[in-house]
């Protein structure tokens, strides 16, 4: 009992020491300020300038430029401002948060000052580090102790506020003007994939316009020129944004100036020597630079050489009438197939071809027999064999489509052979006869596979009829159909067969079809 009284009298003893405790902790933090916040109230869309002062080094400054491409500009020195490195700028005043507070003598000497323009003035001194990870600012009369990061995103340094790498988005410019020199002047290219414009129209390899665009986005500011800097030349241009060679960089040993769109700024000398290389490759022979695929894009529509329209977008159409998928693949791979450059050919073409892709865009091929074409307007040809020309150069008639009709096998419910009718059963491969012949299911599922999609052949042998063969086809949600052919007397090589239909499905005269020899034995096997 005794032991128990001892206990609940501690246990009271400790609670009223904590109630004290808390109410004494009430006290002290009565004048704290809950929110920390290091600039209340701060609007990073309301600001329109930022500028940096160092002693002894020339102030920073950057200003709000709706005509600038990244919305910001900088002024001091001149120059386009990187929109990320600004964008940091304001969200660390945005956000920051403070520790500690003091009097402003806390912070100590000061770096840099940062004045924040905008719907009124804001000046932040950066102080001096408190040990490794936090450093004093001062606002006004009042010093504020911070994690270091938040010190160093409100100084971030000149060159890091610049636009560094002028022509990063040169890849997806619309338009590039370049001068490489000798006897070319000036040169325009344009258009994806790229394309010389000017003074010679040219589709380049997208090999070569890689290798010229990637040292130009590689072009980065390393340092800013200690004094200024004259740029000659029209230099590069893309999208109106200019880069000029400015010649050794003030104050930068073994570096190179430029200047231009986004200000003066000194590059390395390799890469300035990797850029005026890039160019260059512009003067080679245009057998050196040509694309050599005949109509590198995806076509939607073919105009053939005889005026036909070859319509791709879905499965392939010529006119009203269906054209052949396997000869339409064939007409798409060579023209996205490489060939081989060969020297303009003289007097006119024999005919053309216009190639629309999905994306957009056209090219015309002048046909030279007996191999060549030329995208029209180049000064070079392409070779692309006897064999492919003779297939650009075709008929269009050759193109249609010579299946008469195609059916899915399972789709076939009758086959009638001379008067007799094999009618499909329940069971997939079961078939029921009526009328004169042999049961062999095997026999009639194979004949079905082998005249569900039956090709003409333009060179079919002559045809005395024997037998009369007829499909009938229920198409799942269609009306049925029936189709009717006869076969003759097998040759060495095929099975002859007439059709009274043409190809696509269209009514016509008789054509024939040369259809393998195993259908004129399994119609003799069925008839025995």
């Amino acid at each position: 009992m005794t032991a128990s009284v001892r206990g609940l009298l501690v246990a009271c003893a400790i609670a009223a020491l904590l109630v004290i405790a808390a109410i004494a902790a009430r006290g002290r933090g009565a004048g704290v300020p809950a929110d920390r916040t290091l600039v209340l109230g701060f609007r990073p869309e309301a600001v329109t300038s930022l500028l940096w002062e160092r002693d002894g080094v020339p102030p920073a400054g950057v200003v709000r430029d709706p005509a600038s491409p990244t919305g910001w500009a900088c002024s001091a020195p001149r120059g386009a401002a990187d929109a990320r490195a600004i964008g940091d700028v304001l969200a660390a005043l945005r956000g920051g948060r403070w520790h500690r507070r003091a009097p402003a003598s806390a912070a100590g000497r000061s770096a840099a000052m940062l004045t924040v323009t905008g719907a009124g003035r804001l000046s932040i001194a950066i102080g001096e580090p408190l040990g490794e990870g936090q450093q004093w600012l001062a606002i006004g009369d009042r010093a504020y102790l911070v994690d270091a990061w938040l010190a160093r995103a409100l100084d971030p340094g000149p060159l890091a506020l610049r636009v560094r790498r002028p022509l990063a988005a040169i890849a997806a410019a619309a338009q590039i003007q370049l001068s490489p020199g000798g006897d070319l002047g000036r040169v325009t290219l344009a258009g994806a994939p790229r394309r010389v414009t000017a003074p010679f129209t040219l589709l380049l390899d997208p090999n070569v316009a890689r290798a010229i665009e990637q040292p130009l986005a590689e072009l980065e500011i390393v340092a800013l020129p200690e004094g200024p800097v004259a740029p000659a030349g029209e230099g590069i241009v893309a999208d109106g944004v200019a880069v000029r060679d400015a010649g050794p960089c003030p104050g930068a040993p073994g570096r190179h100036a430029i200047d231009g769109t986004a200000g003066p700024g000194c590059v390395g000398d390799g890469t300035w020597e990797n850029a005026k290389r890039a160019t260059w490759t512009l003067t080679q022979p245009p057998a050196q630079l040509v694309e050599r695929r005949p109509a590198p894009l995806e076509p939607t529509k073919l105009t053939l050489p005889d005026g036909a329209v070859l319509d791709l977008a879905a499965h392939p159409r010529l006119g009203a009438r269906d054209a052949d998928p396997v000869a339409a693949a064939e007409l798409v791979a060579i023209l996205g197939a490489p060939a081989e450059p060969a020297p303009l050919p003289a007097g006119k073409p024999a005919g053309a071809l216009l190639a629309e892709g999905r994306a957009g865009g056209a090219i015309t091929l002048d046909l030279y027999p007996p191999d060549l074409v030329v995208r029209r307007g180049e000064p070079i040809a392409l070779r692309v064999g006897e064999g492919a020309f003779r297939r650009l150069v075709r008929p269009s008639d050759e193109l249609l489509d010579p299946t008469p009709w195609r059916e899915e096998p399972t789709t076939v419910t009758a086959l009638e052979l001379d008067g007799t009718t094999y009618t499909r059963g329940a069971v997939i491969g079961e078939w029921t006869r009526q009328g004169p012949g042999r049961d062999d299911p095997a026999a009639v599922s194979q004949l079905v596979a082998a005249l569900a999609a039956p090709r003409v052949a333009p060179y079919a042998p002559a045809v005395t009829p024997r037998h009369t063969v007829t499909l009938r086809v229920q198409p799942p949600g269609g009306a049925p159909v029936a189709h009717t052919l006869r076969t003759g007397d097998p040759t060495p090589t095929a099975c002859p067969a007439l059709v009274d239909a043409a190809p696509g499905g269209a009514p016509g005269a008789a054509a024939r079809l040369a259809l393998p020899l195993e259908v004129c034995a399994l119609v003799r096997a069925l008839t025995r």
